[in-house]
């Protein structure tokens, strides 16, 4: 008899164990699956610290070369949608932006405040928008219209969103009579530099810190004259010089070199980052832009016309022209990158293609495609800053141009499969 009680205490010890041992691990796997669920990022982003967004501070701790000998006296002053469960990211990733041009300067308030609030949900830490002078000073020195940028620094600022200036086009009153757009080059580079100096003194208070320079300097579409890499190198120092006087924290990117053959007012990336470097562009950007555009091919497709793989991979690569000039500490930062879901020739579900009928847009499921793996190389390798997608909402239904079709988002503002791609991407990093 007291044998059998003595075995019953002891069965009741062991559930109360076992029941222990059941509790502790539910909790383990409650914690495990919050985890989780708050998206914890475990990888430092080198370029910023923190976004404090309860305190609206966007400080951001960049790293920059060592400003050169010359500065060190100076003192800085349609497919079925693909769908998943409705979430919101818990933090933003400052490894992915979204290139907006110059639309969201002239949207209402309430757009401009949609558009950033869906940003934000997505996940998305940059947006990078056009700062274009011929808006901001149209009519001469003396008149600055800054209403417009100074919305997007408020709204973005106010939701945590880094936002990435592209200091580009000329006004009327700067450039060469002869020149009748403002992808004209500027006629004095110093008007150019002064500008940005004005610029980064109303913004960096404001934690705008990193500028690029130009957008795709290296093709007629953007320097009306003919590419030039002298007098964009020029422009280039001149405002390096500017930028890094009055904002210690300054980043500089050079303008985003677009992927392109030497021909007709055009030269290749390649070509075109070897000339700023023979004339002494090498200490005047603290990193490189360039806009890796390769549909139908992938990011993860060796080719010696793919644009990803003239980085680092063929033959004659960005890279390799950065280590032979000392640069191999500075990043690329892909400043835009994308494909377009509509257009007038043929279309790609896939990388391979007819060779003599070659596709000018995909399909949106293979765009989803190209987004994710675009994350995926970026995320590869330590030589790159962030990515941004090009671009957020189409601009129009026409297919008599591809420029309609590379959002993320329909003309009629119905999602394409890349945007829930994405938010699913940057919520579960």
């Amino acid at each position: 008899m007291g044998i059998q009680k003595e075995h019953n205490a002891l069965e009741r010890k062991r559930k109360r164990q076992l029941n222990l041992i059941l509790i502790i691990t539910g909790i383990l796997a409650c914690v495990g699956l919050v985890y989780l669920y708050y998206d914890v990022d475990f990888r430092r982003i080198p370029y910023i610290e923190e976004l404090e967004r309860k305190e609206l501070d966007l400080e951001i701790d960049i790293e920059v070369p060592p400003i050169p000998d010359e500065l060190q006296d100076q003192k800085p002053v349609t497919t079925p949608e693909y769908v998943v469960p409705e979430r919101r990211a818990k933090k933003l990733n400052y490894t992915f932006g979204i290139a907006l041009g110059e639309r969201m300067s002239v949207v209402s308030e309430k757009e401009l405040e949609k558009v950033l609030d869906d940003i934000k949900s997505l996940g998305v830490g940059w947006i990078r928008v056009d700062m274009a002078w011929n808006s901001i000073q149209p009519t001469s020195k003396d008149v600055f219209v800054w209403e417009p940028f100074d919305r997007i620094v408020r709204e973005a600022r106010d939701r945590g969103i880094a936002v990435l200036p592209i200091i580009t086009y000329t006004p009327e009153w700067a450039r060469d009579a002869s020149c009748g757009t403002s992808k004209c080059p500027p006629a004095n580079s110093e008007e150019f530099a002064e500008f940005a100096r004005t610029a980064v003194l109303r913004y960096a208070p404001q934690g705008v810190h990193v500028w690029e320079i130009w957008n795709e300097p290296n093709i007629r579409k953007f320097w009306a004259s003919g590419a030039d890499y002298a007098r964009y190198t020029d422009l280039l120092k001149h405002t390096y010089i500017a930028i890094h006087e009055v904002d210690g924290e300054a980043m500089v990117l050079s303008g985003g070199l677009a992927p392109t053959d030497t021909k007709g007012g055009n030269i290749t990336a390649r070509e075109f980052l070897e000339g700023m470097y023979e004339h002494g562009a090498g200490g005047y950007f603290d990193a490189l832009a360039f806009h890796p555009y390769s549909f139908p091919l992938g990011p993860n497709d060796l080719d010696k016309t793919n644009a990803w793989s003239q980085m680092a991979e063929t033959e004659w690569n960005l890279r390799a022209s950065m280590r032979e000039h000392g640069d191999a500490h500075k990043k690329i930062w892909l400043t835009e990158y994308g494909a377009p879901t509509g257009g007038p020739g043929s279309i790609a579900s896939n990388s391979t293609h007819v060779p003599w009928s070659i596709p000018d847009h995909v399909t949106e499921e293979y765009q989803a495609k190209l987004l994710e793996l675009a994350i995926q190389a970026q995320r590869d390798h330590a030589w790159t800053g962030p990515l941004f997608w090009y671009s957020y909402q189409d601009l129009g239904t026409s297919e008599s141009t591809v420029e309609n079709f590379f959002g993320i988002i329909r003309f009629d503002g119905s999602h394409k499969s890349a945007y829930y791609r994405l938010r699913d991407l940057l919520i579960v990093q």
